[in-house]
């Protein structure tokens, strides 16, 4: 069962979204080759998100990152793509500014599930 992202946590715009499809290749001896696609979804997404905000914040976005341990589904929407199912299982790194700010940055990566 997917949790969904805390709706009170903005994000920054220096959010990526980077896509890696996923391909069978046959390379024939003669310099050939075949490509399919493996499988029904073999376009994953992976979303790096950046939260600039108030160490209050950061630490609340951190206790619900932790609370997925690294396996229970995120439902989000990356900005300008359609809702999908994203795990962070890379873990997330913290950068504190000073003046009670901090950046978090969290790597999504989407997974396909019931």
């Amino acid at each position: 069962m997917a949790v969904p992202w805390p709706p009170n946590i903005p994000i920054s715009y220096e959010t990526e979204t980077k896509t890696t499809p996923r391909i069978i290749l046959a390379k024939f001896g003669d310099g050939y080759e075949q490509r399919s696609p493996d499988w029904i979804n073999a376009n994953p997404r992976t979303v790096t998100i950046k939260v600039d905000q108030t160490r209050a914040i950061i630490q609340s976005l951190a206790q619900f990152l932790d609370s997925t341990q690294g396996s229970t589904a995120i439902t989000f929407t990356p900005p300008y793509n359609l809702v999908g199912k994203f795990v962070a299982d890379a873990g997330y790194k913290i950068t504190e500014k000073g003046y009670d700010y901090a950046i978090l940055e969290v790597a999504l990566r989407e997974v396909y599930e019931l």
